[in-house]
Order: C-alpha cells, then structure tokens, then sequence
C-alpha cells in the first residue's frame, strides 16, 4: 500500500516507488493521496483488514502522518503489526516522537534526511 500526500512531491515519488516495487514482482495493493481536507483513513483502515499488505509506503507531510499513525494507534494489533515506511521530510527525532506516542517503533522505518535520485 502506498499513501501520499496530495503535494508535487508524493505524485512524483510514489509513481517511483511503485515502478520499483514491481520491477520486483511486488504487487501494490492500493495507492491513495489525502489532503489537510480530506484525511479520512477509515477507507484505508478497511483496505489494510481486507488485503494485509506486507508494508506500507507513505510519503505525506508531517501534520499527515501524525494522523495516520494516530488512526493506525487506535487498531487492533493486525493493524499495528504492519510494518511503516515513510520517506519526507520527517526528521528522525519527529518521527520517534509520533511513533512511541502511538505505534510501536519497531515498526517504522523512517528515511527522512537523504533521498538522492539519480535520473539515468
């Protein structure tokens, strides 16, 4: 599952993340992109119990992912125990303070300072 912020950033990274994950016969099971207004996770909750993906890729904004993990927080441990991968500009020490106040830490992965593409 790959979740975005509806931002220049999020369409053009994400497209980048979806090609790689299927250039290694990975499957994305869903792809969706919220804003300040409109962040309901309940759709994605629902989609979470029904496809149990391996990971989740987001690469929204700060004041989102506090959201998201908040929403994710309130779910039952099939929900919590999906790994987070989320990829901004979330620093590390931010990123700590939003996962320990709500899921567990291990459970994020956080690559927040360097992203560096390279365009062949």
């Amino acid at each position: 599952m790959v979740l975005g912020f509806d931002s220049v950033f999020s369409h053009a990274i994400n497209p980048i993340i979806i090609d790689h994950i299927r250039a290694v016969e990975g499957e994305v099971v869903a792809e969706a992109y919220f804003n300040r207004k409109n962040c309901d996770y309940a759709a994605v909750i629902e989609q979470l119990r029904l496809e149990r993906p391996d990971v989740i890729i987001t690469t929204q904004g700060n004041s989102l992912s506090n959201q998201f993990f908040e929403a994710i927080a309130q779910e039952d441990e099939q929900i919590q125990s999906i790994p987070i991968f989320t990829l901004g500009a979330n620093s590390a020490s931010r990123i700590h303070k939003i996962v320990s106040a709500s899921v567990s830490p291990s459970m994020v992965i956080s690559a927040c300072r360097y992203i560096s593409i390279r365009l062949l």
